[in-house]
């Protein structure tokens, strides 16, 4: 750690020359980048540029968005090429990605291109790849996420998705101070200020008491504090092209701790191969606002709500799974099968394959036609399997609500106030824009869909009966009661 801190340190006194002391929201955000910086040329000053440059070649290759891909492709291979250069100037870089994106309005290509290259980083088995050179981009990806926020000097909250009006939306940040404390601590190391481990444990416990961490005793406790904070943000970018008004309340609202053993007491008796195509073959869809799963014998897990979204032309379903460890969010594409977690990051495969078969499982029994029987025989096909000498099968067992009605806008609320037979010209309504969610209807009697509905629906995983077809999501203008003193 101190080698990393004073290969960076010609960098850092640049800086703080530049700042001279300056404390403002500009100098912590500055701060925030050289960071970045100072990991990514710590950790690919090793890697010879050769292998830098294939690394980006093969990664880049996977990424459809080719005008975003190369900026921040360019970007890594200036940190390999010219380290001095890419330090100073990447602040600017991200001022300039930020202007473009702002002007041209590409928040909704840079949220799906931010979680593409998370998918594409878990999933990359190509032998070219060095993943800690895939690791530096996609470092380079979320900070660029600061700048991007509506303030971008509000640090207590995190840039997290965006309305389907347009306006983008934020989450509270896990902990939003937690790299002044570090900041200190290195600049103590690189002035040569901590002459022994006594010295930087009480500098330690001093300095994140002031940021408010008055837990934190020592490296163990900054190290901890780290990865929670790693996963929210690695949460949050995952979702960032998922989440608007109507599936907020999905982001996580209980930090994971980053404890994952427990995951490994839950069992489910039918194959993940098994699960995901009976999924390719849903016969429902999951209601309006979602289902809730209620664990009646909570020993791990204790609740997972469900969302369906349309999105580039695929059906994917968003969860939020509470557990004793805290909440775990991600999404399920219906095409290929894959899942989100951020447990795909764990070091045993195990905690993330057992927690996929489980929401694969809960999944299928509400949009399969299999759907009745497998709520039915949960007890004998999923089940957590306690450890110690007392190991005991302990069931599962739910209870299903499904939320239908009109999609409700959970970001902020609004009283029930549509109202289809008022005439338009009422001065006491007016107009806007109401999402309907995409769904499964009959024909009417006599009728059958048309060979292009039927394929659209089998593209979608939808195995539907001779009279039924899919309606896609869609805006519908509605009047709504002015709120009071806006009539005139």
């Amino acid at each position: 750690m101190e080698n990393d801190i004073m290969y960076s340190a010609p960098y850092w006194r640049w800086l703080d020359k530049k700042l001279a002391g300056n404390n403002s929201p500009m100098a912590t955000l500055q701060r925030r980048t050289m960071n970045t910086a100072s990991t990514i040329l710590t950790t690919i000053r090793a890697i010879p540029f050769s292998k830098l440059s294939a690394t980006l070649y093969f990664f880049c290759a996977d990424v459809e968005t080719r005008e975003f891909a190369r900026l921040y492709e360019s970007q890594l291979e200036l940190a390999g090429a010219a380290p001095e250069k890419f330090a100073k100037g990447l602040h600017k870089f991200y001022n300039d990605v930020t202007n473009k994106i702002k002007k041209e309005n590409r928040f909704a290509d840079f949220f799906d291109f931010m979680s593409l290259c998370g998918r594409i980083r878990l999933q990359s088995t190509n032998p070219n790849v060095d993943i800690s050179v895939v690791n530096c981009y996609y470092s380079l990806l979320l900070q660029n996420l600061e700048y991007l926020r509506p303030d971008k000097f509000n640090f207590n909250v995190a840039l997290c998705g965006m309305k389907t009006t347009g306006e983008l939306l934020t989450v509270k940040d896990s902990y939003p101070n937690l790299d002044t404390p570090a900041y200190l601590l290195e600049l103590a190391v690189r002035e040569n200020r901590i002459r022994d481990n006594e010295e930087l444990q009480a500098m330690i416990a001093r300095e994140y008491s002031k940021a408010g961490y008055k837990d934190v005793k020592g490296l163990d406790d900054v190290e901890h504090l780290t990865n929670v904070d790693r996963l929210f943000t690695n949460h949050v970018a995952a979702m960032l092209p998922f989440i608007n008004e109507y599936t907020y309340d999905l982001l996580p609202q209980k930090l994971f701790t980053t404890l994952a053993a427990p995951f490994l007491a839950i069992q489910v008796i039918t194959p993940t191969d098994k699960l995901v195509e009976m999924l390719r073959h849903r016969s429902a869809t999951l209601p309006t606002n979602g289902v809730v799963f209620q664990f009646k014998n909570p020993f791990v897990v204790l609740e997972v709500q469900m969302k369906e979204t349309f999105y580039n032309d695929r059906i994917y379903m968003l969860y939020r799974m509470d557990t004793i460890m805290g909440e775990l969010s991600g999404f399920y594409d219906t095409q290929d099968g894959f899942l989100y977690s951020v447990l795909l990051e764990a070091s045993d495969d195990d905690y993330y394959d057992r927690v996929k078969r489980l929401l694969l499982y809960l999944y299928a029994s509400v949009v399969t036609k299999h759907g009745a029987k497998m709520q039915q025989t949960m007890p004998v096909c999923c089940w957590y399997e306690a450890e110690g000498k007392d190991s005991q099968k302990i069931p599962m067992q739910t209870e299903v609500f499904g939320r239908g009605g009109k999609l409700k806008n959970v970001y902020d609320p609004e009283p029930e106030t549509e109202h289809r037979k008022v005439r338009k010209g009422n001065e006491n309504y007016e107009e806007e824009d109401r999402a309907i969610q995409g769904f499964i209807r009959k024909v009417g009697k006599g009728k059958t869909p048309s060979p292009q509905a039927v394929e659209y629906a089998k593209s979608l995983g939808y195995d539907l009966a001779l009279d039924e077809t899919y309606v896609r999501p869609f805006i519908r203008r509605v009047l709504r009661l002015k709120e009071k003193g806006v009539a005139e």
